[in-house]
């Protein structure tokens, strides 16, 4: 993306029926989310019709600007339209000039519809130019001029793309959307966005619980945490909760069924029973990767916070004081391992991810299928005063440059 910090990669599809029963998510392209700038607007800068309009005095206004950028469509196909959705929460902030542009071409931006002036919901609507056979992908700006209440210093809403795609010589076309809305949270004062809002549907801290069910089991913990003076430890707490939580908001629609076991410098999850594994995992997983950049940007390289993640899936049992399982225990121990500490140690990201051998062949491998970003190496987890070894796969993000 031309200049912008790309804070999260939406696929779009469709879903498709399977022979006997159910769906897959058949992926068609994808759309990169930049994050998004809040300019004050002086009144003297307003459009005339918004400045001449009655009580424009009473509100302030803010330049809203949403970089996002077309993935190339797969070899043949062509963008024959593209929508950029915007739905802000409340009703109190409303959107009075929408507008887009394109900085490398202006003249490729294509022929531009807007919906929602003077509403919360507003839509950016792409197709191409006369005489042009499709949308070029590449980077855009979406653009909405907000007219803020007195009071109002943040917004929570949700993100939605959907795509109309071609291939000219077979003759079709295809519909491709994002499987789900995307939340977010912004701050009007800092300009500080999340792309999960985590408050929204927080952690369900007692939920009902089905012993002996098959449940995917998340492991977390943090480095050198007992290495942190007791002030610092309470901020990687609250870090580790801020981020664990909005990626299980994510990937979790409603957050029922989900418990949470806490442990200090640490986590286990244990997943309601009946989901969607592939896509769980992947929106879990992207969305963790996500809000731990977003945490650790605005703070110094030494305070940064790291995590080993793991996930393996398996008969979770209930017990007096916690659960069982074969799952849970092999979650443990393969974030507790040798390999996975080594690798945190010497990687430049700020977290690794280590998946049991089933769960990677059944879950991880469809979840991130064609996305060269999420590629995980297979070695083998080792724990010896625990009689613990386990061949498993392990994925060690790359840190962008401009990262710390």
């Amino acid at each position: 993306m031309n200049g912008y910090d790309v804070l999260v990669q939406l696929d779009l599809g469709a879903e498709e029926p399977l022979m006997g029963a159910g769906t897959r998510f058949n992926r068609e392209a994808a759309i990169s989310l930049g994050r998004p700038s809040v300019l004050d607007v002086a009144p003297e800068e307003l459009p005339p019709e918004v400045a001449a309009a009655r009580g424009a005095h009473l509100w302030s206004y803010l330049q809203l600007l949403f970089p996002f950028d077309l993935e190339e469509p797969t070899e043949g196909m062509t963008y024959l339209e593209a929508v950029f959705e915007v739905s802000l929460d409340g009703g109190e902030v409303v959107g009075r000039q929408l507008s887009a542009s394109r900085y490398d071409d202006a003249d490729a931006l294509g022929n531009l519809t807007t919906f929602g002036d003077g509403r919360a919901e507003f839509r950016w609507r792409l197709r191409p130019a006369a005489g042009s056979a499709g949308l070029t992908d590449g980077s855009r700006v979406a653009r909405v001029l907000l007219q803020v209440p007195p009071g109002v210093t943040s917004l929570t809403g949700t993100i939605a793309v959907s795509a109309k795609l071609a291939d000219p010589e077979l003759g079709l076309e295809v519909e491709a959307a994002t499987p789900e809305r995307q939340p977010f949270v912004l701050s009007l004062v800092d300009g500080t966005y999340s792309p999960v809002m985590s408050v929204r549907e927080p952690v369900d801290p007692d939920p009902q619980v089905v012993s002996g069910a098959r449940r995917l089991c998340v492991a977390v913990d943090i480095e050198a945490y007992s290495k942190r003076p007791p002030g610092e430890q309470l901020r990687l707490q609250e870090v580790l909760v801020r981020v664990l939580d909005g990626a299980l908001a994510a990937a979790l629609r409603p957050m029922r069924g989900c418990h949470v076991q806490e442990q200090g410098d640490g986590r286990l999850v244990v997943m309601p029973p009946g989901i969607d594994e592939p896509r769980v995992v992947r929106w879990f997983l992207r969305e963790l990767a996500s809000g731990l950049a977003a945490a650790n940007r605005p703070v110094r390289p030494e305070l940064v916070v790291r995590m080993r993640v793991a996930l393996d899936e398996g008969v979770v049992l209930l017990g007096a004081n916690g659960y069982g399982g074969h799952s849970i225990i092999r979650a443990c121990r393969m974030r507790d391992s040798a390999a996975a500490k080594e690798a945190l140690a010497t990687a430049s990201g700020y977290h690794v991810v280590i998946v049991s051998d089933d769960i990677y062949e059944e879950s991880v491998m469809s979840a991130f299928e064609g996305d060269p970003t999420w590629r995980f190496n297979q070695i083998t987890a080792v724990v010896p005063d625990k009689g613990f070894t386990e061949h498993c796969w392990i994925h060690v993000p790359v840190r962008e440059p401009d990262q710390h």
